[in-house]
Protein backbone atom coordinates (compact mmCIF):
# COMPACT_ATOMS: atom_id res chain seq x y z
CA UNK A 1 0.00 0.00 0.00
CA UNK A 2 3.04 2.63 0.59
CA UNK A 3 4.83 1.77 -2.29
CA UNK A 4 1.79 2.59 -4.13
CA UNK A 5 1.16 5.69 -2.39
CA UNK A 6 4.43 6.61 -3.00
CA UNK A 7 4.21 5.80 -7.16
CA UNK A 8 1.23 7.57 -7.41
CA UNK A 9 2.58 10.92 -6.04
CA UNK A 10 5.80 10.09 -8.15
CA UNK A 11 3.46 10.41 -11.32
CA UNK A 12 0.98 13.06 -10.20
CA UNK A 13 4.50 14.89 -9.80
CA UNK A 14 6.36 14.11 -13.49
CA UNK A 15 3.30 13.81 -14.89
CA UNK A 16 4.07 17.05 -17.01
CA UNK A 17 7.16 15.57 -18.42
CA UNK A 18 6.35 11.61 -19.02
CA UNK A 19 3.15 9.21 -19.36
CA UNK A 20 3.14 7.24 -15.86
CA UNK A 21 2.78 3.47 -16.14
CA UNK A 22 4.26 0.42 -17.89
CA UNK A 23 8.00 1.66 -17.96
CA UNK A 24 7.39 5.20 -19.63
CA UNK A 25 5.82 6.43 -22.88
CA UNK A 26 6.67 9.51 -24.86
CA UNK A 27 5.45 13.11 -24.50
CA UNK A 28 2.01 14.83 -25.51
CA UNK A 29 0.88 18.18 -26.91
CA UNK A 30 -2.36 20.06 -28.01
CA UNK A 31 -2.27 22.05 -30.60
CA UNK A 32 -3.51 25.63 -29.28
CA UNK A 33 -6.53 26.84 -30.50
CA UNK A 34 -5.72 30.43 -29.90
CA UNK A 35 -2.78 32.61 -29.39
CA UNK A 36 -2.98 33.05 -25.75
CA UNK A 37 -2.82 35.38 -22.79
CA UNK A 38 0.84 35.60 -23.23
CA UNK A 39 1.65 35.54 -26.33
CA UNK A 40 -1.36 38.40 -27.16
CA UNK A 41 0.26 40.18 -24.35
CA UNK A 42 3.58 40.40 -26.49
CA UNK A 43 1.86 41.33 -29.86
CA UNK A 44 0.30 44.00 -27.84
CA UNK A 45 3.68 45.55 -26.33
CA UNK A 46 5.26 44.74 -29.68
CA UNK A 47 2.89 47.01 -31.85
CA UNK A 48 2.71 49.45 -28.83
CA UNK A 49 6.30 50.30 -29.29
CA UNK A 50 6.48 50.30 -33.19
CA UNK A 51 6.38 53.40 -35.16
CA UNK A 52 2.93 52.75 -38.24
CA UNK A 53 5.76 51.59 -40.88
CA UNK A 54 6.86 49.13 -38.43
CA UNK A 55 3.40 47.66 -37.61
CA UNK A 56 2.48 47.33 -41.63
CA UNK A 57 5.93 45.16 -41.78
CA UNK A 58 5.70 43.58 -39.10
CA UNK A 59 1.99 42.95 -39.85
CA UNK A 60 3.30 41.57 -43.20
CA UNK A 61 6.10 39.24 -41.84
CA UNK A 62 3.85 37.67 -39.31
CA UNK A 63 0.83 36.90 -41.40
CA UNK A 64 3.21 35.08 -43.40
CA UNK A 65 5.01 33.37 -40.86
CA UNK A 66 4.55 30.12 -42.59
CA UNK A 67 6.81 30.48 -44.76
CA UNK A 68 10.23 28.68 -44.33
CA UNK A 69 12.49 31.27 -45.48
CA UNK A 70 10.81 33.65 -43.28
CA UNK A 71 10.88 31.07 -40.54
CA UNK A 72 14.80 31.00 -40.28
CA UNK A 73 15.02 34.67 -41.02
CA UNK A 74 13.15 35.04 -37.53
CA UNK A 75 14.93 32.09 -35.88
CA UNK A 76 18.26 33.53 -36.67
CA UNK A 77 16.74 37.04 -35.25
CA UNK A 78 16.04 35.05 -32.13
CA UNK A 79 19.28 33.48 -31.98
CA UNK A 80 21.20 36.66 -32.63
CA UNK A 81 19.42 39.45 -30.16
CA UNK A 82 20.05 36.46 -27.33
CA UNK A 83 24.03 36.32 -28.30
CA UNK A 84 23.98 40.32 -28.54
CA UNK A 85 23.41 41.03 -31.57
CA UNK A 86 21.57 44.87 -31.30
CA UNK A 87 19.29 46.59 -34.46
CA UNK A 88 21.91 47.77 -36.07
CA UNK A 89 23.35 44.72 -36.26
CA UNK A 90 20.29 43.42 -37.89
CA UNK A 91 20.30 46.49 -40.51
CA UNK A 92 23.81 45.54 -41.58
CA UNK A 93 22.92 42.10 -42.00
CA UNK A 94 20.25 42.94 -44.23
CA UNK A 95 22.56 45.11 -46.46
CA UNK A 96 24.95 42.52 -46.96
CA UNK A 97 22.06 40.50 -47.73
CA UNK A 98 20.49 42.61 -50.14
CA UNK A 99 24.07 44.09 -51.55
CA UNK A 100 25.26 39.81 -51.34
CA UNK A 101 28.76 41.64 -50.16
CA UNK A 102 30.88 40.07 -46.79
CA UNK A 103 31.18 42.71 -44.43
CA UNK A 104 30.80 40.75 -41.27
CA UNK A 105 31.58 43.45 -38.63
CA UNK A 106 32.58 40.68 -36.05
CA UNK A 107 35.94 38.52 -35.80
CA UNK A 108 35.88 35.31 -37.93
CA UNK A 109 35.34 32.59 -35.46
CA UNK A 110 33.56 33.85 -32.70
CA UNK A 111 30.15 33.34 -31.73
CA UNK A 112 28.92 36.95 -32.74
CA UNK A 113 30.44 35.76 -36.41
CA UNK A 114 28.31 33.02 -36.66
CA UNK A 115 25.26 34.22 -35.88
CA UNK A 116 25.54 37.30 -37.73
CA UNK A 117 25.97 35.53 -41.10
CA UNK A 118 23.20 33.23 -39.78
CA UNK A 119 20.92 36.33 -39.96
CA UNK A 120 22.25 37.25 -43.48
CA UNK A 121 22.37 34.17 -45.16
CA UNK A 122 18.53 33.67 -44.07
CA UNK A 123 18.00 37.26 -45.44
CA UNK A 124 19.43 35.62 -48.67
CA UNK A 125 17.52 33.09 -49.09
CA UNK A 126 14.45 35.17 -48.33
CA UNK A 127 14.99 37.44 -51.31
CA UNK A 128 14.97 34.97 -53.58
CA UNK A 129 11.99 32.95 -52.86
CA UNK A 130 9.88 35.71 -51.49
CA UNK A 131 9.95 39.53 -52.15
CA UNK A 132 6.91 40.79 -50.60
CA UNK A 133 8.50 39.87 -46.94
CA UNK A 134 11.84 40.11 -48.28
CA UNK A 135 10.98 44.17 -48.70
CA UNK A 136 8.85 43.88 -45.20
CA UNK A 137 12.56 43.28 -43.24
CA UNK A 138 13.89 46.09 -44.85
CA UNK A 139 11.15 48.32 -44.01
CA UNK A 140 11.10 46.86 -40.28
CA UNK A 141 15.01 46.80 -39.93
CA UNK A 142 15.39 50.45 -41.54
CA UNK A 143 14.10 52.08 -38.04
CA UNK A 144 14.19 49.50 -35.30
CA UNK A 145 15.47 50.12 -32.34
CA UNK A 146 16.80 48.17 -29.75
CA UNK A 147 13.91 48.35 -27.53
CA UNK A 148 11.39 47.58 -30.65
CA UNK A 149 13.90 44.95 -31.80
CA UNK A 150 13.82 43.28 -28.08
CA UNK A 151 9.77 43.15 -27.73
CA UNK A 152 9.61 42.02 -31.65
CA UNK A 153 11.93 38.73 -30.51
CA UNK A 154 9.49 37.92 -27.68
CA UNK A 155 6.73 37.47 -30.46
CA UNK A 156 9.00 35.16 -32.58
CA UNK A 157 10.13 33.32 -29.81
CA UNK A 158 6.65 32.85 -28.71
CA UNK A 159 5.42 32.00 -32.30
CA UNK A 160 8.33 29.84 -32.68
CA UNK A 161 7.48 27.81 -29.22
CA UNK A 162 4.29 27.64 -30.50
CA UNK A 163 5.20 26.49 -34.02
CA UNK A 164 5.19 28.99 -37.05
CA UNK A 165 2.73 27.35 -39.38
CA UNK A 166 0.51 27.12 -35.84
CA UNK A 167 1.16 31.01 -35.61
CA UNK A 168 0.71 31.84 -38.83
CA UNK A 169 -3.16 30.50 -38.60
CA UNK A 170 -3.96 31.85 -35.23
CA UNK A 171 -2.70 35.17 -36.39
CA UNK A 172 -4.49 35.14 -39.51
CA UNK A 173 -8.05 35.60 -37.38
CA UNK A 174 -6.59 37.53 -34.26
CA UNK A 175 -3.87 39.69 -35.23
CA UNK A 176 -6.36 42.04 -37.05
CA UNK A 177 -8.08 43.17 -33.23
CA UNK A 178 -4.82 43.27 -31.26
CA UNK A 179 -3.32 45.45 -33.79
CA UNK A 180 -6.37 47.64 -34.04
CA UNK A 181 -6.29 47.65 -29.74
CA UNK A 182 -2.76 48.27 -29.36
CA UNK A 183 -1.72 52.40 -30.13
CA UNK A 184 1.28 52.51 -31.61
CA UNK A 185 3.26 54.81 -30.03
CA UNK A 186 3.82 57.17 -33.52
CA UNK A 187 0.34 57.58 -33.66
CA UNK A 188 0.17 58.71 -30.32
CA UNK A 189 2.88 61.04 -30.72
CA UNK A 190 2.82 62.25 -34.59
CA UNK A 191 -0.58 64.17 -35.67
CA UNK A 192 0.43 65.25 -39.30
CA UNK A 193 -0.74 68.71 -40.28
CA UNK A 194 -1.88 69.80 -44.03
CA UNK A 195 -2.87 72.16 -45.93
CA UNK A 196 -5.33 72.82 -49.12
CA UNK A 197 -4.69 75.26 -51.20
CA UNK A 198 -6.77 76.52 -54.44
CA UNK A 199 -5.79 79.36 -53.35
CA UNK A 200 -6.70 78.77 -49.24
CA UNK A 201 -9.37 76.12 -49.11
CA UNK A 202 -11.71 76.83 -45.78
CA UNK A 203 -14.06 74.16 -44.16
CA UNK A 204 -12.94 71.80 -45.97
CA UNK A 205 -12.10 68.07 -45.06
CA UNK A 206 -9.98 64.92 -45.77
CA UNK A 207 -9.98 61.21 -45.38
CA UNK A 208 -7.47 58.83 -45.76
CA UNK A 209 -8.49 56.04 -48.57
CA UNK A 210 -7.24 53.14 -46.28
CA UNK A 211 -8.57 50.68 -48.97
CA UNK A 212 -8.18 52.71 -52.14
CA UNK A 213 -11.59 52.91 -53.34
CA UNK A 214 -12.00 56.17 -54.45
CA UNK A 215 -14.42 57.10 -52.00
CA UNK A 216 -14.08 58.26 -48.31
CA UNK A 217 -15.67 55.30 -46.02
CA UNK A 218 -17.12 55.66 -42.42
CA UNK A 219 -14.24 53.83 -40.75
CA UNK A 220 -11.56 55.71 -42.29
CA UNK A 221 -9.56 58.16 -40.73
CA UNK A 222 -11.05 61.84 -41.14
CA UNK A 223 -9.45 65.38 -40.83
CA UNK A 224 -10.01 68.94 -39.05
CA UNK A 225 -11.62 70.89 -41.02
CA UNK A 226 -9.24 73.55 -42.52
CA UNK A 227 -9.17 76.70 -41.11
CA UNK A 228 -8.90 80.23 -43.56
CA UNK A 229 -5.27 79.35 -44.13
CA UNK A 230 -6.02 76.02 -45.47
CA UNK A 231 -4.53 74.08 -42.93
CA UNK A 232 -5.98 71.21 -41.37
CA UNK A 233 -4.37 67.66 -38.95
CA UNK A 234 -5.02 64.14 -39.31
CA UNK A 235 -4.66 62.74 -35.51
CA UNK A 236 -2.94 59.58 -36.92
CA UNK A 237 0.31 59.37 -39.27
CA UNK A 238 -1.12 57.62 -42.75
CA UNK A 239 1.09 55.25 -44.36
CA UNK A 240 3.74 56.26 -46.94
CA UNK A 241 1.77 56.61 -50.28
CA UNK A 242 -1.86 57.44 -48.63
CA UNK A 243 -4.16 58.94 -50.92
CA UNK A 244 -5.60 61.58 -49.15
CA UNK A 245 -9.11 62.43 -50.83
CA UNK A 246 -11.51 65.54 -50.12
CA UNK A 247 -14.83 64.24 -48.15
CA UNK A 248 -16.33 67.99 -47.64
CA UNK A 249 -14.74 70.84 -50.39
CA UNK A 250 -15.32 73.85 -47.99
CA UNK A 251 -14.92 77.32 -49.43
CA UNK A 252 -12.54 79.11 -51.23
CA UNK A 253 -12.73 83.02 -52.04
CA UNK A 254 -15.60 83.28 -49.54
CA UNK A 255 -17.91 81.25 -51.93
CA UNK A 256 -18.47 77.48 -51.78
CA UNK A 257 -16.02 75.13 -53.80
CA UNK A 258 -16.98 74.12 -56.78
CA UNK A 259 -14.98 70.93 -56.98
CA UNK A 260 -15.28 68.24 -54.39
CA UNK A 261 -12.41 66.00 -56.07
CA UNK A 262 -9.33 67.01 -54.96
CA UNK A 263 -6.52 64.82 -53.57
CA UNK A 264 -3.16 64.44 -52.74
CA UNK A 265 -0.47 61.58 -51.77
CA UNK A 266 1.46 61.41 -48.60
CA UNK A 267 4.99 60.79 -48.86
CA UNK A 268 5.87 62.26 -44.78
CA UNK A 269 6.08 65.42 -43.76
CA UNK A 270 3.49 67.85 -44.16
CA UNK A 271 0.32 67.00 -46.74
CA UNK A 272 -0.11 69.64 -49.51
CA UNK A 273 -3.47 69.10 -51.26
CA UNK A 274 -4.26 70.80 -54.43
CA UNK A 275 -5.18 71.03 -58.09
CA UNK A 276 -2.10 70.32 -58.93
CA UNK A 277 -1.57 67.20 -56.08
CA UNK A 278 -4.81 65.85 -57.16
CA UNK A 279 -2.49 64.60 -60.63
CA UNK A 280 -0.41 62.93 -58.59
CA UNK A 281 -2.90 61.03 -56.92
CA UNK A 282 -4.63 60.28 -60.10
CA UNK A 283 -1.10 58.62 -60.99
CA UNK A 284 1.16 61.15 -62.80
CA UNK A 285 4.28 61.52 -61.47
CA UNK A 286 5.06 65.66 -60.77
CA UNK A 287 7.79 65.89 -63.40
CA UNK A 288 4.54 65.03 -66.01
CA UNK A 289 2.64 67.28 -64.25
CA UNK A 290 5.15 70.18 -64.90
CA UNK A 291 5.68 68.82 -68.27
CA UNK A 292 2.08 69.13 -68.95
CA UNK A 293 1.64 73.12 -68.05
CA UNK A 294 4.90 73.71 -69.74
CA UNK A 295 3.55 71.99 -72.84
CA UNK A 296 0.66 74.14 -72.60
CA UNK A 297 2.54 77.62 -72.47
CA UNK A 298 2.77 78.04 -68.74
CA UNK A 299 6.56 78.23 -68.57
CA UNK A 300 8.89 77.96 -65.41
CA UNK A 301 6.90 75.14 -63.19
CA UNK A 302 8.84 72.78 -62.00
CA UNK A 303 8.79 69.09 -60.49
CA UNK A 304 9.34 70.41 -57.36
CA UNK A 305 6.92 73.35 -57.30
CA UNK A 306 3.89 70.63 -58.01
CA UNK A 307 3.78 69.39 -53.97
CA UNK A 308 4.52 72.78 -52.30
CA UNK A 309 2.11 75.43 -51.07
CA UNK A 310 2.84 78.15 -53.16
CA UNK A 311 0.80 80.20 -51.32
CA UNK A 312 3.21 80.79 -48.82
CA UNK A 313 5.05 83.94 -49.64
CA UNK A 314 3.28 84.46 -52.70
CA UNK A 315 1.71 87.44 -51.25
CA UNK A 316 3.36 90.19 -48.68
CA UNK A 317 1.53 93.21 -48.93
CA UNK A 318 2.34 94.56 -52.84
CA UNK A 319 4.78 92.80 -53.58
CA UNK A 320 5.06 89.62 -55.53
CA UNK A 321 6.71 85.89 -55.40
CA UNK A 322 6.72 85.33 -59.18
CA UNK A 323 7.93 81.75 -58.71
CA UNK A 324 5.36 81.17 -56.44
CA UNK A 325 2.96 83.16 -58.50
CA UNK A 326 4.00 80.74 -61.45
CA UNK A 327 2.42 77.77 -59.83
CA UNK A 328 -0.37 79.36 -58.75
CA UNK A 329 -1.76 80.13 -62.71
CA UNK A 330 -1.33 76.24 -62.97
CA UNK A 331 -3.13 75.23 -60.25
CA UNK A 332 -6.54 77.83 -61.03
CA UNK A 333 -5.63 76.43 -64.50
CA UNK A 334 -5.79 72.72 -63.17
CA UNK A 335 -8.81 73.33 -60.80
CA UNK A 336 -10.70 74.73 -64.36
CA UNK A 337 -9.70 71.96 -66.33
CA UNK A 338 -11.25 69.69 -63.61
CA UNK A 339 -14.55 71.75 -63.98
CA UNK A 340 -14.91 71.63 -67.65
CA UNK A 341 -14.25 67.98 -67.57
CA UNK A 342 -16.42 67.54 -65.24
CA UNK A 343 -18.93 68.14 -68.16
CA UNK A 344 -18.54 65.35 -69.71
CA UNK A 345 -18.83 61.54 -68.79
CA UNK A 346 -16.12 60.30 -70.38
CA UNK A 347 -13.93 63.46 -70.13
CA UNK A 348 -14.25 62.94 -66.23
CA UNK A 349 -13.27 59.07 -65.99
CA UNK A 350 -10.02 59.51 -68.40
CA UNK A 351 -6.89 57.53 -66.31
CA UNK A 352 -3.82 59.28 -65.80
CA UNK A 353 -2.30 58.20 -68.97
CA UNK A 354 -4.83 59.14 -70.90
CA UNK A 355 -4.84 62.74 -69.50
CA UNK A 356 -1.29 62.95 -69.83
CA UNK A 357 -1.45 62.07 -73.43
CA UNK A 358 -4.29 64.10 -74.31
CA UNK A 359 -2.37 67.00 -72.33
CA UNK A 360 1.08 66.21 -74.55
CA UNK A 361 -0.76 66.28 -78.48
CA UNK A 362 -1.74 69.52 -79.82
CA UNK A 363 -5.50 69.83 -79.88
CA UNK A 364 -5.62 67.26 -77.41
CA UNK A 365 -8.86 67.74 -74.85
CA UNK A 366 -6.85 68.42 -71.94
CA UNK A 367 -4.15 70.22 -73.98
CA UNK A 368 -6.97 72.40 -75.59
CA UNK A 369 -8.65 73.85 -72.28
CA UNK A 370 -4.89 74.24 -70.37
CA UNK A 371 -4.20 76.42 -73.74
CA UNK A 372 -7.17 78.24 -73.25
CA UNK A 373 -7.00 78.19 -69.42
CA UNK A 374 -3.35 79.60 -69.08
CA UNK A 375 -3.18 82.08 -71.25
CA UNK A 376 -6.45 83.66 -69.46
CA UNK A 377 -4.52 83.57 -66.31
CA UNK A 378 -1.01 84.73 -67.82
CA UNK A 379 -3.01 87.85 -68.84
CA UNK A 380 -5.48 88.13 -65.59
CA UNK A 381 -3.00 86.81 -63.11
CA UNK A 382 0.69 88.57 -63.15
CA UNK A 383 2.92 91.30 -61.72
CA UNK A 384 2.18 93.64 -64.80
CA UNK A 385 -1.72 92.93 -63.69
CA UNK A 386 -0.94 94.28 -60.43
CA UNK A 387 0.91 97.26 -61.46
CA UNK A 388 -2.06 98.39 -64.37
CA UNK A 389 -4.49 98.13 -60.98
CA UNK A 390 -2.38 100.11 -58.59
CA UNK A 391 -2.23 102.69 -61.56
CA UNK A 392 -5.67 102.92 -61.92
CA UNK A 393 -6.05 103.39 -58.38
CA UNK A 394 -3.41 106.13 -57.71
CA UNK A 395 -6.02 108.72 -57.23
CA UNK A 396 -7.53 106.81 -53.91
CA UNK A 397 -3.85 106.57 -52.55
CA UNK A 398 -3.06 110.01 -52.98
CA UNK A 399 -6.22 110.69 -51.19
CA UNK A 400 -4.90 108.96 -48.25
CA UNK A 401 -6.09 104.96 -49.01
CA UNK A 402 -4.32 102.40 -48.81
CA UNK A 403 -2.64 100.87 -51.70
CA UNK A 404 -4.10 98.02 -53.71
CA UNK A 405 -2.10 94.73 -52.45
CA UNK A 406 -1.82 91.40 -54.88
CA UNK A 407 -4.19 89.90 -52.88
CA UNK A 408 -7.02 91.71 -54.43
CA UNK A 409 -5.55 90.66 -57.81
CA UNK A 410 -5.32 87.29 -56.68
CA UNK A 411 -9.15 87.11 -55.18
CA UNK A 412 -10.00 88.69 -58.91
CA UNK A 413 -8.46 86.00 -60.59
CA UNK A 414 -9.82 83.54 -58.82
CA UNK A 415 -13.47 85.07 -59.27
CA UNK A 416 -13.03 85.14 -63.18
CA UNK A 417 -11.71 81.23 -62.85
CA UNK A 418 -14.82 80.52 -61.00
CA UNK A 419 -17.65 82.16 -63.71
CA UNK A 420 -15.14 80.88 -66.54
CA UNK A 421 -14.91 77.12 -65.31
CA UNK A 422 -18.74 77.04 -64.76
CA UNK A 423 -19.50 78.63 -67.93
CA UNK A 424 -16.83 76.10 -69.39
CA UNK A 425 -18.50 72.92 -67.51
CA UNK A 426 -22.19 73.99 -68.48
CA UNK A 427 -21.47 74.05 -72.01
CA UNK A 428 -19.83 71.08 -71.99
CA UNK A 429 -22.25 69.50 -70.46
CA UNK A 430 -25.12 70.43 -72.81
CA UNK A 431 -23.13 69.95 -75.70
CA UNK A 432 -24.21 66.75 -77.92
CA UNK A 433 -21.54 65.17 -80.05
CA UNK A 434 -17.53 63.94 -79.56
CA UNK A 435 -15.61 64.84 -76.69
CA UNK A 436 -14.00 66.71 -78.89
CA UNK A 437 -16.58 68.84 -79.85
CA UNK A 438 -17.75 68.92 -75.94
CA UNK A 439 -14.39 70.53 -75.30
CA UNK A 440 -14.45 73.04 -78.43
CA UNK A 441 -17.71 74.40 -77.79
CA UNK A 442 -16.37 75.06 -73.77
CA UNK A 443 -13.42 76.62 -74.84
CA UNK A 444 -15.87 78.76 -77.55
CA UNK A 445 -18.24 79.59 -74.91
CA UNK A 446 -15.37 80.62 -71.71
CA UNK A 447 -13.39 82.64 -75.14
CA UNK A 448 -16.71 84.37 -76.20
CA UNK A 449 -17.84 85.70 -72.42
CA UNK A 450 -14.56 87.14 -72.17
CA UNK A 451 -14.06 88.85 -75.13
CA UNK A 452 -17.78 90.05 -75.02
CA UNK A 453 -17.73 91.33 -71.15
CA UNK A 454 -14.13 92.12 -71.98
CA UNK A 455 -11.20 91.20 -69.11
CA UNK A 456 -9.86 93.99 -68.52
CA UNK A 457 -13.24 95.90 -67.23
CA UNK A 458 -13.87 92.26 -65.41
CA UNK A 459 -11.06 92.53 -63.68
CA UNK A 460 -10.89 96.40 -62.51
CA UNK A 461 -14.28 95.97 -61.34
CA UNK A 462 -13.66 92.87 -59.34
CA UNK A 463 -10.88 94.04 -58.07
CA UNK A 464 -11.99 97.68 -57.28
CA UNK A 465 -14.61 95.21 -54.86
CA UNK A 466 -12.22 93.26 -53.18
CA UNK A 467 -9.85 95.73 -52.33
CA UNK A 468 -13.09 98.01 -50.67
CA UNK A 469 -14.18 94.98 -48.82
CA UNK A 470 -10.54 94.26 -47.70
CA UNK A 471 -9.79 97.90 -46.44
CA UNK A 472 -12.92 98.49 -44.72
CA UNK A 473 -12.04 98.20 -41.49
CA UNK A 474 -9.39 100.40 -41.97
CA UNK A 475 -10.87 103.42 -42.93
CA UNK A 476 -12.35 105.99 -40.60
CA UNK A 477 -16.04 106.31 -40.57
CA UNK A 478 -15.37 109.88 -42.94
CA UNK A 479 -13.19 107.76 -45.26
CA UNK A 480 -15.75 105.23 -45.54
CA UNK A 481 -18.81 108.19 -46.41
CA UNK A 482 -16.61 109.85 -49.12
CA UNK A 483 -16.23 106.55 -50.79
CA UNK A 484 -19.55 106.05 -50.97
CA UNK A 485 -20.52 109.49 -51.91
CA UNK A 486 -17.92 108.95 -54.92
CA UNK A 487 -18.77 105.92 -56.52
CA UNK A 488 -21.90 104.04 -56.41
CA UNK A 489 -19.58 100.81 -57.03
CA UNK A 490 -17.40 101.76 -54.02
CA UNK A 491 -20.58 101.85 -52.00
CA UNK A 492 -22.17 98.46 -52.98
CA UNK A 493 -18.30 97.07 -51.72
CA UNK A 494 -18.18 98.52 -48.56
CA UNK A 495 -22.10 97.44 -47.87
CA UNK A 496 -21.67 93.95 -48.67
CA UNK A 497 -22.05 92.03 -45.83
CA UNK A 498 -19.85 88.60 -47.15
CA UNK A 499 -16.91 90.82 -48.35
CA UNK A 500 -16.72 88.64 -51.52
CA UNK A 501 -17.64 88.92 -54.51
CA UNK A 502 -18.94 86.80 -57.51
CA UNK A 503 -18.49 87.06 -61.45
CA UNK A 504 -22.28 86.67 -62.75
CA UNK A 505 -23.20 85.44 -65.82
CA UNK A 506 -23.36 89.25 -67.86
CA UNK A 507 -20.50 90.07 -66.71
CA UNK A 508 -21.05 91.88 -63.87
CA UNK A 509 -20.02 92.09 -60.11
CA UNK A 510 -22.30 90.87 -57.39
CA UNK A 511 -21.76 90.62 -53.60
CA UNK A 512 -21.93 87.03 -52.48
CA UNK A 513 -25.12 85.94 -50.46
CA UNK A 514 -24.56 82.17 -48.93
CA UNK A 515 -27.76 80.51 -50.02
Amino acid sequence: MRKLTIFVLLCLGLSMITACGGGGGSSTTTTPTTLGTDTTSDLTAAYTALETSERTAFTTILTNSDDADSQEVMSSMSAGSAGGLDSSDMLTAYNDADARAVSNPFTAGTASYSLYEAIAEALFALKSSNTSVYDAYATLFATLDDAELAAIVDVIDAAEAMGFDTFDTLADSELSAIVSAAHAASDAATPVSGVVVDPYIEGAVFCVDVNENDDCDADEPVSSASDANGAFTFDDEPADGSIILMKVAGEHNGVPYAFDGLAGVYSGGDIVVSPLTTFQAEGLTAAQVAEMFTFAGLTGITAENIVTNYMDGLIDGVTVNSENLIVLRSSIAAYMLFRILEGSTTLASMTANEIYTSAMTNGGAVNSILVAMTSLLNDSLSEARLTQVQTGSAGLVAMGFPEIAFADVVTTAVAVADRISTIGFSTCNATSGTDAQKVTAAVGAATTFVATHGLEQMIEDLSTSFYFARIKNQLSAAFQTGAANADPAYAAALNCVSGTFTLESDGSVACYVAQ
